[in-house]
């Protein structure tokens, strides 16, 4: 019988005292952000999260990590929640989705990747 995977591994670099982690897909995170995240280091997080960018031990670096999985969920659902039902809808109603601010596809995706909207 396979062991259960953990929802997130961390490991201490050899070459300096700072840890790395990767999110795996049992966290409960689609497959695409675990990729995103792999590998990564605690320098990456959002400026929300800065208190736990700099973990000094092992204890505080799982805490950190499981603090990042709960942000993403939640940003998650927060962009769920911003989609607009794309059946019985008129020209004109798509010409209004794709040209506002909060509803662009592409405003979306540059907030998404932190790049500023133009």
């Amino acid at each position: 019988m396979p062991r259960p995977q953990k929802p997130f591994t961390v490991t201490r670099r050899k070459d300096s005292k700072t840890f790395q982690f990767s999110l795996n897909p049992p966290c409960g995170l689609p497959e695409r952000v675990c990729r995103d995240w792999r590998r990564a280091s605690f320098q990456k997080f959002s400026p929300e999260l800065v208190r736990y960018s700099a973990p000094r031990n092992r204890e505080a670096a799982d805490a950190g990590v499981f603090m990042l999985i709960q942000f993403l969920k939640e940003k998650q659902n927060a962009s769920d929640t911003k989609r607009t039902p794309t059946k019985g809808i008129s020209v004109g109603e798509w010409l209004e989705k794709f040209t506002s601010m909060e509803t662009s596809p592409r405003a979306a995706l540059l907030a998404a990747e932190n790049r500023p909207i133009p």
